[in-house]
Order: structure tokens, then C-alpha cells, then sequence
């Protein structure tokens, strides 16, 4: 909690046993951006995102209140602040990591606010990185959202007044669609402020997802390759004690025959 608090909050943790304190505990608020490098070990890969954003919307609620002698449930439109903290950077660990909260509360599932900077992200990064590409190299090496997520690690954290329509019991997931519009416009504005201000950040990460493509890209050269080779190869069904004819003239000629599943089989020499 202290990487969400406001700046001068403290909090302080007495724990006991039974009427007797046994220790005490104090935290200070610290900034957001440290709770990346607290979950991401790879320091040295990637220089760090970081960014913010806050705006104020409508929300239509409904309320009790008193008319006479009755409680009557009327609606009435309040204004409520959301405000979107957002760090990331890459690692040399080819899977995506984000690690997501809204109000204090871990949302392990993720939910809008998630969802809303993997698609700002994404769509931001391809359109910046293809900028930078030849049309060969447009051909030959399309950047996709997977080459942008490969390696991605994202803390992102959601502190809002306004319903976010917490999924479940245990709330693990936000799921208030009508909070995207708002999402998606603070992410897309926070992410134009800091590569204008950091565009040495922005070329590191274009350079990151062109390997990233590149790497697909190879990769799944050798798999196509690999699977014609099994598809006109005999090699996988020769059996290891398989006593080759040694009379390899005109007049005789070999023949392999083999029957069975890939469990097991059995084989003729003839």
C-alpha cells in the first residue's frame, strides 16, 4: 500500500500477541515507479516508462433519500476523479508480466484498466516501430502486438471514487466498461508526453521489438522447415536394431515396411 499512498501518509503497523506488543512497523509513502523494480529483477535490459494521468467525470448514482415520510431512490450525477499510475520497461524474459491494482486492491485478473493500457501500448508501439521500417522490411519482418508484448513488464494502478465494478468476491478484476473511453485517452496522452520527452527511451524499445519480430520471424522458419523434413522423412519410423540386406544390387533391393502408431510398431526387412 505504501507505493499507492499520497506523498506525506504514514502507516503504522502494531502487531501483538495476545495485549502485548511484540513490533512495530512504519511506512512511508514511496513513488510508484520503485514498485516495477521491487516485482522486475532485470534492471540492465531496458530503460523505464513512467507516467501519470488524472481526469474528472460524470457518474450518474443512485441514492436514498428522504421525501416525507418515505426513503425514495432518486439519481443524481456526481463528479468523480480517476487517476491511472503506469511504469514499465522490458526484460530479456520473453513472456509479458503485468502486475495491475485499483483502490489498494490487487486485481490479479486485471480487468479494464488493464486491458485499456495493453491496447494503447500495443497499438502505439506498431504504429511507431513500422514509421521506422522499409517497405522490405514491412514484408519481411510485420510487427505485430506480440513482438510489442514479448518481454513487457507493467505495474499499472487505478485510484478512482467512481464504480469500477469489481469482478467477483475477492475483486481480482475491474470490470466497469464505461471507464475505458476516460482510460484510453489518459494512457494515450501520458504515453505522447514522455516519449516526446524521453524519444532516446522510444528508439530503445523500437529496436527491442524489431528483434522481437525478427526472432518470430526466424523461429518460425525452422518450425516449417523442421515439419516438411518430418513430413518426407522415413528417419522417425527406422528402428534402432534394424539389420540393413547387405546386398544392395540390381537383382535384390530392400524394402522397409513398418506398421503402427507412434507408441510403438513393428518392422519387416525383406
Amino acid at each position: 500500500m505504501s507505493y499507492f499512498l499520497p506523498e506525506g501518509i504514514k502507516i503504522k503497523v502494531d502487531i501483538f500477541n495476545g495485549l502485548k506488543l511484540k513490533e512495530t512497523h512504519n511506512y512511508k509513502a514511496r513513488p510508484f515507479v520503485e514498485l516495477l523494480d521491487k516485482i522486475c529483477d532485470d534492471k540492465d535490459y531496458s530503460d523505464k516508462c513512467e507516467f501519470s494521468g488524472d481526469t474528472d467525470i460524470i457518474e450518474e448514482v443512485r441514492m436514498m433519500e428522504k421525501k416525507g415520510d418515505k426513503d425514495v431512490i432518486i439519481k443524481k450525477k456526481i463528479k468523480k476523479n480517476i487517476r491511472i499510475d503506469i511504469a514499465l520497461r522490458y526484460t530479456r524474459d520473453p513472456v509479458t508480466f503485468y502486475d495491475s491494482y485499483c483502490n489498494y486492491t490487487n486485481t490479479l485478473e486485471g480487468g479494464v484498466h488493464q486491458d485499456a493500457f495493453e491496447n494503447c501500448f500495443c497499438r502505439y508501439m506498431v504504429n511507431k516501430t513500422r514509421a521506422t521500417q522499409t517497405d522490405i522490411q514491412k514484408e519481411k519482418y510485420k510487427i505485430l502486438w506480440e513482438d510489442v508484448k514479448n518481454g513487457l513488464c507493467a505495474v499499472i494502478n487505478l485510484t478512482t471514487g467512481a464504480q469500477v465494478g469489481f469482478v467477483g468476491n475477492a475483486k481480482n478484476k475491474v470490470g466497469n466498461t464505461e471507464l475505458t473511453p476516460y482510460l484510453t485517452k489518459l494512457i494515450n496522452e501520458g504515453l505522447e508526453r514522455f516519449f516526446e520527452k524521453y524519444p532516446k527511451v522510444l528508439n530503445e524499445y523500437i529496436l527491442i521489438i524489431k528483434l522481437n519480430a525478427k526472432a518470430r520471424v526466424e523461429a518460425q522458419k525452422v518450425k516449417t522447415a523442421t515439419q516438411k523434413e518430418r513430413m518426407s522423412s522415413l528417419k522417425e519410423h527406422e528402428l534402432k536394431n534394424l539389420i540393413r540386406c547387405n546386398n544392395t544390387g540390381k537383382k535384390f533391393k530392400e524394402i522397409f515396411l513398418t506398421e503402427g502408431d507412434s507408441a510403438g510398431g513393428s518392422a519387416s526387412n525383406g
